[in-house]
């Protein structure tokens, strides 16, 4: 197997710009570049240090991997106004209450939609229905 430091970040870049655009390769990536899972991890993360231990690469792959989910999940929704961004939920209340309405989630139940139309994940979830 090979290892993430035999290889400089542009012959990577390179290797997996071929796997991308190379419709015969029918493997994974990780199969193609003939990592094993660590060092897989050490490449799909950057993790550079050659003297990292397996478990250090999964414990930095991990939290890594937990950042992005944590900043995905709270990332706020926001609306560019006049006045700078503001929330989603905020704008759809303002937007909906110019327009005579007592809510948003009264301008909803008759039928008019800001964005997509979703509020909480319940009612995304019911627009999927």
């Amino acid at each position: 197997m090979m290892k993430y430091s035999d290889k400089t970040i542009s012959e990577w870049e390179a290797l997996t710009k071929r796997w991308h655009t190379d419709t015969t390769i029918k493997c994974s990536l990780q199969e193609y570049l003939e990592l094993d899972d660590t060092e897989y991890l050490k490449f799909a993360h950057g993790i550079n240090d050659k003297n990292i231990s397996d478990e250090e690469v999964l414990n930095k792959s991990a939290e890594i991997a937990k950042d992005v989910v944590t900043e995905l999940m709270y990332r706020d929704e926001k609306v560019a106004t006049n006045i700078g961004n503001v929330p989603i939920e905020d704008y759809r209340e303002i937007v909906a209450m110019q327009n005579g309405f007592d809510s948003y989630d009264e301008m909803y139940r008759q039928g008019f939609r800001i964005g997509n139309g979703c509020m909480t994940e319940k009612n995304c979830d019911e627009l999927e229905r």
